[in-house]
């Protein structure tokens, strides 16, 4: 499928059903396929939310968009007097067991610290800058 092919089916549903549609639509997709296409969830002002975008142009009514970052922090627990909180940056909403995984990734903890993991809470990109010594 061609971008343009994206685009018009992408507006044509939009102009039959509405947002929704097109956001059913784009999650249709495996990742394989949403990846070949160059597809991101990006901010879009225009929409007010996130929405799917192509070469950071928005699929529902083509305005621009801008990337859009998630800041969580992963908290280890190991007794009342031992622990640590870590923060971690995504471009994707995270679920927790994500988190840690994302964690573990950019090796902020390791295997173990991540089973002693016992919340995660999305911050903001300045607690996140404060925490990371940024």
């Amino acid at each position: 499928m061609s971008k343009k092919t994206l685009n018009e089916t992408c507006k044509d549903l939009y102009e039959d059903s509405g947002q929704a549609a097109v956001f059913e639509h784009i999650n249709s997709f495996s990742d394989s396929k949403f990846k070949k296409l160059k597809l991101a969830w990006e901010r879009c002002n225009a929409c007010e939310t996130i929405s799917p975008s192509q070469n950071h142009n928005c699929l529902v009514c083509g305005q621009e968009t801008k990337t859009v970052k998630f800041f969580y922090e992963a908290h280890v627990f190991y007794s009342r007097k031992n622990g640590f909180s870590v923060a971690v940056e995504s471009d994707v909403e995270l679920e927790e067991e994500d988190i840690i995984a994302l964690a573990v990734e950019q090796k902020k903890i390791d295997g173990e610290d991540a089973r002693s993991v016992d919340s995660t809470d999305e911050i903001d990109e300045e607690t996140y800058k404060m925490m990371n010594n940024l």
